[in-house]
């Protein structure tokens, strides 16, 4: 399984996007906007879904690489005892 290693976070005052600060950007923004300094995870569109529901996603992605770390050690220890 690939994917941008964790902690992935919801920078700042922006309850709408998802960013991985230890790694970096791996494509240029459009326009004449910088080059983040982490790589988006994903944005999380709050007018599809409304605010509330739209932020609690976000951090239901924003936890997704230590809900499988979580997952995977949980794994280890039950595999033994699997049939």
């Amino acid at each position: 399984m690939k994917h941008t290693d964790g902690p992935w976070e919801i920078p700042g005052a922006n309850l709408f996007r998802i960013v991985a600060p230890s790694a970096p950007h791996q494509n240029k923004p459009a326009g004449l906007c910088p080059p983040y300094p982490w790589a988006v995870i994903a944005d999380v569109d709050p007018d599809s879904l409304g605010g509330e529901q739209a932020a609690a996603n976000a951090r239901l992605i924003a936890a997704a690489p230590d809900s499988l770390s979580a997952l995977t050690a949980l794994e280890a220890q039950v595999r033994p005892y699997s049939l």
